[in-house]
C-alpha cells in the first residue's frame, strides 16, 4: 500500500512540475507568450529617456519600433548610430535607442554623444541594467525588430547597416 501512495505522490509532483513549466503561457509581468525570439511578444519595459519622460515599450504598441541597445564606449554602436537617425528622421521610424547607462562612465558622456550626432530619437537610460537583462544581451549593439503587435520579427546581434535596417524596418509596415 505504501508502495502506491509514494508512486502517486510522485507522479502528481511529476504532473505539477510539468504544469507549471509548460502550461502557464504568461511571464512575470503578465505578457502572453513573451520572450526574446522571433514570433514572441517583446517584452516590456519602462525607463527614463534622457530628457527625463518615463517611457514604456507598450506605449508604442500599433507602430512598429525598432529597439536598439548601446553604449558610447563601443564602436559599433557608435558606427551605427547616424543610420538609425536616419533611418529616424527620413521614414519617421520610431526607433527607442535604449543606452546602457550602467555601464556607461556618466551620463554627462551619454548626452554629449546625443548632442555631437544631433540624435533626435529618444535615447532611453538603462541605469540599472535590468533592460539589458531581461532581454539577455550578449553582444553591443543588439536591435530588436517589434511590429505593430508587439511581435519581435527580426534580431540582430551586433553592427547593422542601413540597408537592412530599413529593409527589415519596411517589412514591420
Amino acid at each position: 500500500m505504501k508502495k502506491y501512495i509514494i508512486i502517486t505522490v510522485v507522479a502528481g509532483m511529476l504532473a505539477w512540475s510539468f504544469y507549471e513549466f509548460f502550461g502557464s503561457s504568461a511571464n512575470e509581468t503578465g505578457q502572453e507568450d513573451a520572450g526574446l525570439e522571433t514570433g514572441q511578444a517583446a517584452p516590456d519595459f519602462e525607463v527614463e529617456t534622457l530628457g527625463g519622460d518615463t517611457v514604456k515599450l507598450s506605449d508604442y504598441r500599433g507602430e512598429p519600433v525598432i529597439i536598439n541597445f548601446w553604449a558610447t564606449w563601443c564602436p559599433p554602436c557608435r558606427a551605427e548610430m547616424p543610420d538609425f537617425e536616419k533611418l529616424h528622421k527620413e521614414e519617421d521610424a520610431v526607433i527607442l535607442a535604449v543606452n546602457l547607462t550602467h555601464s556607461e562612465n556618466n551620463i554627462s558622456g551619454v548626452s554629449a554623444f546625443v548632442d555631437e550626432l544631433g540624435l533626435t530619437m529618444p535615447v532611453l537610460l538603462d541605469a540599472e541594467g535590468s533592460v539589458e537583462d531581461s532581454y539577455q544581451l550578449s553582444a553591443y549593439p543588439t536591435s530588436y525588430m517589434i511590429d505593430s503587435e508587439g511581435v519581435t520579427q527580426y534580431v540582430v546581434r551586433g553592427a547593422i547597416n542601413y540597408e537592412t535596417m530599413y529593409r527589415e524596418y519596411m517589412a514591420l509596415e
